[in-house]
């Protein structure tokens, strides 16, 4: 079966995709050698992203530029990011990390030494430490919001709380992951961005945990930054992501560093230091070509399928997951709420995270352990037969 064949599978096959879609290992080669279920770590590639990065290295490594106008495949990804996420092509940046995008924005902000910044305590580091050091810089304030367990056992980051804290004086900025890495738990962007944009507060949301598997509109949610990096839901290879920023905020952000790429008629190569007037400004040099070819092949796969499908896909795996998880007395850190992620992160009391990890991976089975929860992140190529083997071995 060939990728456009598996696509219009998907899409006009009536029965529930749980049951239907196949493992095809010519468009997923990694179903021939693992059950894998953490690509909220890092995602295996499809054959066509495999293909269209062995092309790119064979071509590049004899001819460099000769014969090829690589300016195109970069015009197909800033296009294909930015209507992954209803942005404008002018919005997005094309950077190599959510690193690199959070730390371009957080350094870049014209910061008072009064402001205050909003984010949790259950945020990646690279969604903390940035903010933290613009703090440093500024003589600003970084509040952080906890994550609670509820008497389920569910680990939670209030949206109800994130706004009351947000709620004080000289709040500048909230910051929120849209989908938590260490429980899963997918924040309510459109409460979030309706209160921050009611305020005047700046609303930042890193999308890692969710591009690609989770629909996200800028303009629905408010959101005024969005970052990513392609090497997890996004299935491409490490190096290459977005960030989005919405245009009436460009020219209000310095970006953290420049190069030749910053600037206007960049080709010229003049010394006419004016900053391009759309977010392009934060992309320095050249991008790693590479990556950004596997990206754009990943993009189209994802695309041509529907981000739409592929959550409902992923929200259909990972309930079918957890119901059985409780049946087996394992406790679920992740709230089922009705907003699905692409994670279900779980405990059990006497159950050691990293020796089931170690024990599953001989046997061919890759998910995760996280905060000494286990996590479990399924993509739409994901079989029921590979979710009950790993059950069977849980």
């Amino acid at each position: 079966m060939t990728g456009r064949s598996l696509i219009w599978f998907i899409m006009s096959n009536s029965i529930p995709l749980i049951d239907t879609l196949p493992g095809d290992i010519n468009t997923f080669p990694s179903l021939a050698k693992y059950d894998y279920f953490n690509h909220a770590g890092v995602s295996p590639w499809p054959r066509a992203t495999i293909d269209a990065v062995s092309a790119f290295a064979s071509d590049f490594g004899v001819n460099t530029w000769i014969g090829h106008d690589w300016s195109a495949v970069e015009r197909e990804t800033r296009e294909r990011l930015a209507a992954m996420i209803n942005a404008s092509t002018d919005e997005v940046a094309i950077i190599r990390n959510t690193g690199d995008a959070i730390s371009q924005i957080a350094m870049g902000i014209d910061w008072k030494n009064d402001d205050v910044i909003v984010t949790s305590s259950a945020e990646y580091p690279s969604n903390v430490f940035p903010w933290m050091e613009a703090a440093r810089r500024h003589g600003c304030k970084v509040e952080l919001v906890p994550e609670r367990t509820e008497a389920t056992g569910s680990s939670r980051v209030s949206e109800d709380e994130l706004i009351e804290v947000a709620s004080k004086p000289n709040v500048r900025l909230l910051a929120i992951s849209h989908v938590q890495w260490g429980s899963g738990q997918r924040m309510d962007l459109d409460k979030l961005g309706a209160f921050c944009r009611s305020r005047g507060i700046l609303f930042s949301v890193d999308v890692i945990q969710s591009l690609g598997i989770v629909p996200i509109d800028v303009r629905r949610s408010n959101i005024d930054f969005l970052m990513a990096g392609g090497h997890k839901w996004l299935m491409s290879p490490p190096g290459a992501g977005v960030l989005f920023c919405r245009h009436e905020l460009i020219d209000q952000i310095n970006p953290a560093s420049v190069g030749w790429l910053s600037v206007i008629n960049p080709m010229k190569w003049e010394l006419n230091y004016t900053l391009r007037p759309e977010a392009g400004r934060f992309e320095t040099g050249t991008p790693a070509l590479g990556s950004l070819v596997g990206l754009n092949a990943s993009l189209r796969l994802l695309l041509d399928v529907g981000i739409s499908s592929i959550h409902q896909r992923v929200t259909t795996l990972g309930d079918y997951f957890a119901d059985e998880l409780l049946k087996k007395g394992y406790t679920l850190a992740t709230p089922r709420t009705g907003l699905n992620g692409g994670s279900v992160c779980f405990t059990r009391t006497g159950v050691d995270p990293a020796e089931t990890v170690k024990r599953l991976h001989d046997h061919k089975i890759e998910i995760a352990t996280r905060t000494a929860r286990l996590r479990f992140s399924p993509h739409f190529y994901n079989t029921k037969d590979q979710v009950n083997r790993l059950l069977e071995r849980l």
